[in-house]
């Protein structure tokens, strides 16, 4: 036993080692991917200007935040997804700068965000609160609602088709956007962010086979009928996040930085972008190019003060255009939307203070997550599986859409009336 509990030990502290030594090779990747993008892509903003000092800083923050994360990389949810978020937010954003002429107090607000996160969520971590209680008809009414609702009405509009052509997406996501009904598009989101991918582990864990085949339908029909690129991929991202959780928490640093490589050599050999595109730009550096926008934007102009959403009838809106439309159209042209994350929503709305009240209140939520977890360990897969593409959102949409539109309030519920036991 003596031996087992050194061996565990050893392993803790040799993950954690690694985190700050794989973290800069990340970055590194990173910065000669970008290099290659801004060959690639810079109709699209992307540069890549050589400044030893913002190389120095850059790589500093990097020490600074990888040092901080994996000192509570142990936890349950807010230890998984702090590593999720720095990997996929923290470093990209951070890597941009590096090479960017964007202003320093913009990384410094969004590294001293991550921070206070970090530190926020130790903070909070002993608060005596326990959410012991469950209701399993509630919990399998809840999903079997939900799935039905959402079949029914979408089948009703839609008709049954599969399409799974991505060349194709925005003609089908324009004809879907005009034919939502009140209720529609928050169904869909939940069904595909939270209720599919809670289905798919448990008939994995089952070995309903069957099940998962009907599941896995379900994930690709509203891919077919919404054009959301996010459903396609959602379940790739839930496996290896619930993998993660129990293994790889420590090592994601290490495998982020590998993908970024091995995306490097498909293109040096093959001369094919499409990886670099895919993974490393659209879903690492845009985000946090993105953020950067809305700070500067916001940092010149007024505050939006929460006038964009259920309170417009309260505060006025101060621009002709939503926010999103507005940056767009100020950065990329045309009427694309420019949809920005947790820290670049928060800043939109009341500055610097609101950043940190906006972390705050999302590490909470996360705590809440933790403390059910505590209860339901023998669940946690589950748990995990229906929160994952709900803060893996949070990347793209402010808090509140997140909480609502996206289905972590959802998630929520689930967990809290989640049976004690194994199900």
């Amino acid at each position: 036993m003596g031996l087992a509990l050194q061996s565990s030990i050893f392993q803790k502290q040799f993950r954690a080692l690694l985190v700050v030594p794989s973290s800069l090779l990340y970055a590194v990747s990173l910065d000669y991917s970008l290099s290659i993008l801004a060959d690639v892509f810079a109709h699209e903003e992307y540069v890549y200007i050589v400044n030893l000092n913002r190389a120095v800083f850059s790589y500093g923050l990097v020490l600074l935040t990888s040092y901080a994360m994996q000192q509570l990389s142990e936890k349950k949810i807010t230890g998984l997804f702090s590593v999720v978020l720095y990997c996929m937010l923290v470093v990209p954003c951070i890597v941009y700068f590096m090479r960017s002429n964007m202003d320093y107090r913009y990384v410094c607000i969004i590294s001293f965000a991550y921070l206070w996160f970090l530190f926020f969520s130790k903070m909070i971590s002993g608060l005596p609160l326990k959410l012991s209680f469950s209701s399993k008809s509630i919990f399998y009414g809840t999903v079997f609602a939900a799935t039905t609702l959402t079949h029914v009405i979408a089948i009703s509009r839609f008709g049954i088709h599969f399409n799974l052509d991505l060349t194709g997406v925005y003609a089908v996501r324009e004809y879907y956007l005009a034919s939502l009904g009140m209720f529609l598009g928050y169904l869909m989101v939940w069904q595909g962010y939270v209720v599919n991918p809670l289905l798919l582990v448990l008939a994995f864990r089952k070995r309903r086979y069957f099940a998962v085949f009907f599941v896995i339908l379900s994930q690709f029909y509203l891919f077919s009928i919404t054009g959301y690129k996010t459903f396609l991929f959602a379940f790739l991202f839930v496996i290896f996040i619930v993998t993660s959780y129990h293994r790889l928490k420590l090592y994601l640093p290490l495998l982020f930085a590998g993908g970024v490589l091995i995306s490097i050599m498909i293109y040096v050999s093959y001369e094919n972008v499409w990886p670099l595109s895919l993974f490393v730009r659209r879903s690492l550096f845009s985000p946090g190019q993105i953020t950067y926008h809305y700070l500067d934007f916001f940092s010149r102009n007024d505050f939006v003060f929460l006038s964009d959403s259920i309170f417009s009838h309260i505060v006025r809106y101060p621009y002709e255009m939503d926010p999103p439309r507005l940056i767009g159209w100020l950065h990329y042209g045309g009427e694309d939307s420019a949809n920005t994350g947790l820290i670049g929503n928060a800043f939109m709305q009341f500055g610097v203070v609101g950043v940190f009240v906006f972390v705050s209140i999302f590490s909470f939520v996360l705590f809440l997550f933790d403390r059910i977890m505590a209860c339901k360990y023998r669940n946690s897969e589950l748990i995990v599986a229906s929160v994952a593409m709900s803060v893996f959102s949070i990347m793209n949409s402010g808090l509140f859409t997140v909480m609502l539109t996206h289905g972590l309030l959802l998630s929520l519920m689930l967990a809290l009336f989640m049976p004690m036991n194994e199900i």
